[in-house]
């Protein structure tokens, strides 16, 4: 069986289209996957560094460098940057640069 020029034309591009379609896909899924392990990434450093201030903080407390109050009040300084309305996810590296 034989098919038309146009039939066979047609096939062509519809076969294109289907996996220019699922590249897209594909694709997208990746960038998907790639913007949360960037999230999840930036989020635990930003834990770990706000962990080591903590600790930092309470070391000095604990050593009796500095009073309890002390320890709070500079904490306090340090934490401002990231906890103001609107920190976006690039906000959260001027926080750990703060720290």
């Amino acid at each position: 069986m034989t098919l038309r020029i146009g039939t066979r034309l047609q096939m062509i591009t519809a076969t294109a289209l289907l996996g220019m379609a699922l590249l897209i896909g594909l694709a997208a899924w990746d960038l998907s996957r790639v913007i949360g392990d960037a999230r999840a990434a930036q989020t635990r450093t930003l834990v770990e560094a706000a962990h080591g201030v903590l600790a930092y903080f309470e070391g000095e407390e604990r050593a009796g460098r500095m009073s309890r109050a002390a320890a709070q009040a500079g904490l306090s300084r340090r934490s401002a940057a990231c906890t103001t309305p609107g920190t976006s996810i690039s906000g959260s590296r001027t926080c750990i640069r703060a720290w």
